[in-house]
Order: structure tokens, then sequence, then C-alpha cells
């Protein structure tokens, strides 16, 4: 299924060496509830407390707040505005780079479920050390 999002948003570029994770988009990240529980790897960066943090890909930005005070530590109900905008679908991947945990500043680059294989070597630190799709 082709995406409606403009190409210059879809560009994969290199990793700067900042913490990053990523998952694989579910059914629940999507709707109806739009539930984003960040993975164990990517907790561990943030504070046990509530803050706000913006997500930015390409020229666009989201504003909201993770949840680190909670039972299930996630994004808010924000993160809906994100998948709709840029409407990902069951089986994209979602990378998440830290560029500055304190400010909550985060650089998404969005993998779709059809890209083809050998576009994955653009991204990561360099061929020896590949990003690793959790």
């Amino acid at each position: 299924m082709a995406s409606n999002v403009a190409p210059m948003e879809e560009d994969i570029v290199p990793l700067t060496g900042k913490p990053y994770f990523s998952f694989i988009i579910a059914k629940s990240h999507i709707g109806p509830y739009y539930n984003l529980e960040l993975p164990l790897r990517g907790r561990c960066w943030f504070p046990t407390s509530e803050i706000p943090i913006t997500l930015f890909r390409g020229t666009k930005t989201w504003k909201g707040y993770y949840y680190g005070d909670r039972k299930f530590k996630k994004f808010d109900p924000s993160w809906k505005d994100f998948v709709r905008d840029n409407k990902l679908e069951v089986g994209d991947a979602c990378l998440f780079e830290l560029m500055d945990v304190e400010k909550g500043e985060i650089k998404v680059q969005i993998l779709r479920a059809d890209i083809e294989i050998e576009n994955l070597g653009l991204i990561g630190n360099s061929s020896a050390n590949p990003i690793q799709l959790e």
C-alpha cells in the first residue's frame, strides 16, 4: 500500500550515535486505543516521572507526554495524532532516537512494512553495526 506522506519525510537517514529503540507496530499501537507502552530498552533512558516529549519526523513535530510514573510506561493519547498523521500500519517499524532526553526530544524514523530489504543498509552506524529491530 502506498503512503501519502511526502517523499522527503520518508527518507531514511543514518543514526547520530545517540541512544535509540525500535519496535514493530502492532494493532494495539494504532487503534482503537492507540496504546504505546515503551519497550524495556526504551524505558531505561527516561525518568520515572511524567515528562513532556516532542516527536520529530521530517519537518513536523508532535507534542505530548511520557508517563514514566505509572505501571505501564507509555506515551499519552497524543500518540494517536502521530499515528494518524504518519499513516502507521501494522507491521511498520518505528525507530526512536533520543536526541535530548532532558528536553524530551525524540527523532522518529518509520520503516514501512513494504520497504525493500536492500534499503535497510542505509540506516545504523555502519553495516558492521546495524539497527536491530525488536
